[in-house]
């Protein structure tokens, strides 16, 4: 796998097809590879671009784990590689994380789409993440990454789903997922998300139990051009949950959007 260095971090990323740039961020435990099945429909003409964030899969960890410093890294790698137009899809923490790139990229971003993310901390999301918290400290080394895995998922998900996330929470390891998630928590976009000028896609798992729809519909209504959709079949993790049904929506989405 390539990897670009930016912002004190040593990026590594996946990069395929040809036409209009695709960048993919993805969530906690997660990596760049578990894109895969649910962006196979724009596969055959757009540059699909996803990257390990900062200290998953091959991607360093020689910072803090903030949303503000994951998106330089991404601001800062997708500059060493030239990119200066690119769409942004991000789920769960990557989707933090795009909504900042976002933010401060301007018209360099063509569209956002995100999924498992909310305008604020909510209660029941701290409450979930701090038994997860509980879990991971208890849990042996060798069975965290497992269980973690299928919590996060709806039962109905994909093996592959489950075998991936579990496969990328090992790589990351106990303290850096951890450090992941608190920064996911905490994250409080009520300012950030005003400055999205780009047209943009909120994607909402009907199973969610992390994210209420009530977090994810502030979050469309706060920028600029946004709309609401709901997945069907999906809880937080959309794209691992149900990928054909979210590969679809931003099929769709990127073929109506304006420009």
């Amino acid at each position: 796998m390539p990897t670009i260095e930016a912002n004190g971090e040593t990026l590594s990323y996946t990069r395929s097809g040809d036409g209009p740039v695709i960048v993919l961020l993805h969530g906690v435990g997660a990596n760049a590879d578990l894109w895969a099945e649910s962006v196979a429909p724009l596969a055959g003409d757009h540059t699909l671009l996803a990257f390990d964030l900062r200290g998953h899969g091959g991607s360093s960890a020689n910072g803090d784990f903030t949303i503000s410093a994951m998106a330089q890294d991404i601001t800062g790698a997708l500059a060493a590689l030239g990119i200066d137009r690119f769409h942004l899809v991000g789920a769960s923490l990557g989707a933090e994380v795009a909504i900042q790139v976002a933010a401060s990229a301007g018209d360099a971003v063509a569209s956002l789409t995100v999924c498992g993310v909310g305008l604020v901390p909510d209660q029941a999301l701290e409450d979930e993440v701090y038994g997860i918290q509980e879990a991971v400290h208890y849990l042996a080394d060798e069975d965290f990454a497992e269980q973690i895995g299928e919590a996060l998922l709806i039962p109905d998900a994909p093996q592959a789903s489950i075998d991936g996330l579990s496969g990328g929470i090992t790589t990351l390891g106990k303290r850096h997922y951890l450090a992941a998630l608190k920064a996911m928590v905490v994250s409080d976009l009520s300012d950030v998300a005003p400055q999205v000028m780009a047209q943009a896609l909120v994607l909402h798992g009907a199973l969610e139990e992390l994210v209420p729809l009530e977090q994810a519909k502030a979050l469309a209504d706060t920028m600029a051009d946004a709309a609401l959709q709901e997945i069907a079949d999906a809880g937080h993790i959309a794209y691992l949950d149900n990928p054909q049904a979210f590969g679809a929506a931003l099929a769709a989405f990127l073929q109506t959007r304006r420009g």
